[in-house]
């Protein structure tokens, strides 16, 4: 058990670990995306100033004749200049005449003849080992100028900024992730009772409840519904033990008393009679209760078409040869064709005329009408009997209910019947309807979607 019990905790840290790691992700991403933004738009900022630069300083009204100075004396604006201008040669060559003003070297991109050609109608930018945005200037045939501004240190800044960014968007993922943890587990504590509740129930304490949790939340409805749920099972069990002590108890007395010395034979004849009526009972509550699992169970039910007033009149049919004194009218349309698991119907109409037979008196008639539109079939069955209080239509669903104990107890009924006829109902998505019949007795209305 101890090391059962660490099962739905490492289960619920799983969940609780996705919970948390979604979280941080969710929180993290809008300071990513918002970051990204941020970075693109510098970066966008630093490029427009650049060309800003850049056409400023080719504006210069005495640049031209400056550049043309072989004497390498400073230009003026080029100072501070981030930009560095060289003289294009048609032999392909460059000859630097200005490095940028803040620093010693002579970088300047390598250009293509077409790069160039480019450049002469537009600012555009060059990859290397170090991003340019280049210019050329050709103020006279055969003579071309390029002025080229290094984005290294602007490239530099958008790093920075990316990096601050992730940081940021670490630092915030962390902090929500280990948030949600905390949270997460609080709203979790009453699913760790609930987990070891549900394991005491598999190993068979049924007495257990699920923890009180507060009314209006997920949780409380989760929670009530289980003890809903484990109030019926204790009522099922305590009902089918109730069932099975009765004929369990006569098998046993009189197994003893045939064990006894001098039985007479007539009293050997009746404990040997008993014993096997009380086997056939707990026979039939044993099938009743294999039919209503298969009836309940998650498993799809096979549908076929079939004439479904032939069952009708085979279960019915098989009233009168158990009780010849009941008149039974059947109305059924022999085309009538039923889209339905067959194994089902029949268990559903077994149980429908053992009803009748067990609940009404002897030499009453029952009538059957059956009826089909474009969408559903209709199947009333009206008997004579004594009825069922409409008060009471409800709980004859409910398992081993009985609203005649000793009549029901002399009949071998446990009550199930009525509670398989629902299940298959159920399974197939269909209705059913306890009314006050026009006979005085009781009227049962099924309908069965096409």
């Amino acid at each position: 058990n101890g090391a059962r019990s660490w099962i739905p905790d490492r289960s619920i840290m799983k969940l609780r670990t996705r919970i948390s790691i979604l979280t941080a992700i969710l929180a993290a991403l809008p300071t990513f995306v918002l970051g990204i933004i941020i970075v693109n738009g510098t970066k966008a900022v630093f490029i427009r100033e650049i060309d800003n630069s850049l056409i400023a300083t080719i504006n210069q009204p005495r640049l031209l004749r400056e550049l043309r100075n072989t004497a390498q004396l400073p230009i003026r604006g080029f100072t501070d200049s981030i930009i560095s201008v060289a003289r294009y040669e048609r032999n392909g060559t460059f000859t630097i005449l200005r490095a940028p003003g803040f620093t010693d070297k002579d970088d300047f991109p390598v250009l293509t003849p077409e790069q160039i050609f480019q450049a002469r109608t537009q600012i555009i930018t060059v990859a290397g080992e170090n991003e340019f945005r280049v210019f050329a200037l050709e103020p006279r045939k055969n003579e071309i100028f390029v002025f080229a501004a290094s984005l290294e240190q602007n490239q530099r800044a958008v790093q920075e900024i990316l990096f601050r960014t992730l940081i940021a968007a670490l630092a915030i993922a962390l902090l929500s992730g280990v948030i949600a943890w905390f949270v997460v587990s609080r709203f979790f504590k009453p699913v760790n009772e609930m987990v070891e509740v549900a394991h005491k129930v598999a190993d068979g304490d049924f007495s257990q409840n699920m923890p009180k949790v507060k009314n209006g939340t997920e949780i409380g409805e989760l929670t009530n519904s289980i003890n809903k749920m484990l109030q019926a099972l204790r009522q099922f069990v305590s009902d089918a033990s109730h069932e099975l002590r009765t004929p369990l108890t006569v098998i046993r007395g009189y197994s003893e008393l045939l064990q006894k010395p001098n039985v007479d034979k007539e009293r050997s004849q009746r404990a040997i009679s008993r014993i096997e009526t009380e086997s056939l009972r707990m026979v039939r509550l044993v099938d009743d209760l294999f039919t209503l699992t298969k009836a309940d169970s998650v498993t799809p039910i096979y549908k076929r078409p079939i004439k479904i007033g032939q069952i009708i009149e085979e279960y019915f049919k098989d009233i009168v040869l158990q009780d010849p004194s009941r008149k039974i009218i059947l109305n059924l349309k022999p085309e009538t064709i039923l889209n339905c698991d067959e194994d089902l119907m029949r268990q559903l109409f077994s149980n429908l005329a053992q009803n009748i037979l067990r609940h009404t008196p002897q030499s009453t008639g029952v009538t059957v009408d059956i009826s089909q539109d474009n969408q559903n079939t209709t199947i009333i069955i009206d008997d004579q009997g004594p009825g069922i209080p409409e008060s009471l239509r409800n709980q004859v669903f409910e398992r081993f209910t009985r609203l005649d104990e000793s009549r029901s107890r002399e009949t071998g009924g446990f009550g199930l019947g009525m509670s398989i006829i629902k299940s298959v109902v159920d399974k197939h998505q269909a209705k059913i309807y306890l009314e006050e019949s026009p006979n005085k007795g009781l009227r049962v209305k099924l309908i069965f979607p096409n």
